[in-house]
């Protein structure tokens, strides 16, 4: 899309032990419509990967939504 603003970091990572899986954390911003925004953050927990999202935020400023998401993605 035209004028799509996405950024996208890993965070810390905690390895595993023999019975708790690791994790890494990330963070995600972006800015596009409402109802694409909302599509990516549904991607997001419906994808193969376990997933747990810690926080969200989502506000308007004019014409445009802005993101900001965090959360840890689970590994064996």
């Amino acid at each position: 899309n035209e004028g799509v603003d996405f950024g996208f970091s890993f965070g810390g990572e905690e390895p595993g032990a023999e019975t708790v899986p690791g994790k890494y954390t990330f963070s995600i911003t972006s800015k596009d419509s409402k109802d694409n925004l909302l599509d990516y953050v549904k991607a997001i927990e419906d994808s193969r990967f376990l997933v747990n999202l810690s926080s969200l935020d989502l506000w308007r400023q004019d014409n445009t939504f802005n993101l900001t998401l965090g959360g840890e993605v689970f590994y064996r």
